[in-house]
């Protein structure tokens, strides 16, 4: 487990209930509904991001990895699979 050995500051997602057990898991961790604002409160504390998403969500996560390369840190985005680049099926 990579995460067992880095210092996970921040965390984010809309549906806290469902992210419960990661967020209990990282207690130190700063928590967010908004991705935009934990960039912005967090930004200089971020050195590495990962955004993992459902399908259906995943253009508009992929459009917002830009603020994380504006604040120069390493992001990876992963996405799932869609058809065409307006990420229609």
């Amino acid at each position: 487990n990579v995460a067992s050995s880095e210092n996970i500051v921040a965390l984010c997602d809309v549906d806290w209930g469902y992210s419960k057990r990661v967020f209990d898991a990282y207690p130190a961790a700063k928590k967010f509904w908004d991705f935009r604002k934990m960039y912005d409160e967090m930004g200089k504390s971020i050195d590495a991001v990962i955004i993992a998403t459902a399908d259906h969500t995943h253009a508009l996560a992929a459009a917002h990895v830009e603020a994380a390369i504006e604040l120069a840190f390493e992001n990876v985005c992963e996405v799932g699979h869609f058809l065409s680049y307006n990420g229609s099926v």
